[in-house]
């Protein structure tokens, strides 16, 4: 799968699972709502290093950026 645009991205996500792309959006905003509440240390560091106006796309490349890291 060739993503051209961060739009495209929800669009192929929301098509895999046979959803809308709203409905993707609504569960990324859910996620890192939920994500950005842990204690984590490593994880506060995170979102520490992270703009507060960083969109929520953003958020997701650069998780997805840290599990291909690894």
């Amino acid at each position: 799968m060739k993503i051209t645009a961060k739009t495209d991205l929800m669009q192929e996500v929301a098509k895999l699972h046979g959803v809308d792309r709203e409905e993707v959006c609504c569960g990324i905003r859910e996620a890192v709502a939920a994500a950005r509440m842990t204690r984590s240390d490593g994880a506060q560091a995170f979102w520490k290093a992270l703009p507060e106006d960083t969109a929520e796309t953003e958020v997701v490349l650069e998780i997805v950026k840290l599990l291909f890291a690894h």
